[in-house]
């Protein structure tokens, strides 16, 4: 009797999350993910915009002792987006640098298509990057 009542609020647990996900179908302004070079992980914060736009993979090199950050970015489905990213730059301590100029920069993200979104650090101090992205607000 306990497995089958596990198993019957296992199953109505998945269809509401599949329900709600289901849902969500536009960019919610407010939403970002948030990938850190350092440890290569990458943490999606927000399902509605995670079905639609994919973080493909980044880069990151040192180009006369400034990090240069890469992210490739591309559309899941046939929808324009017009969306809105940022770098936060970090020294070797994990502390942001130059956090004024950390700014959201408008972009629109076409059907089906994929970019890739770059940046140069402003003090060859920084050591790691973390990249958001959000619907244009």
């Amino acid at each position: 009797m306990k497995s089958i009542m596990k198993n019957c609020l296992s199953i109505t647990a998945t269809l509401l999350l599949i329900t709600a996900c289901n849902s969500q179908g536009h960019v919610d302004p407010s939403s970002s993910n948030i990938m850190k070079s350092k440890n290569s992980k990458v943490i999606i914060n927000n399902i509605p915009l995670s079905y639609q736009v994919s973080i493909d993979g980044y880069d990151s090199r040192f180009i006369n002792d400034l990090l240069e950050a890469s992210v490739k970015i591309s559309s899941k489905d046939a929808t324009q987006h017009t969306l809105e990213y940022k770098f936060k730059w970090y020294d070797a301590t994990g502390f942001e640098t130059a956090e004024s100029l950390s700014i959201w920069k408008p972009f629109v993200l076409d059907a089906s298509d994929s970019i890739a979104l770059k940046a140069l650090a402003i003090t060859p101090k920084v050591e790691t990057f973390k990249f958001y992205i959000r619907g244009k607000q």
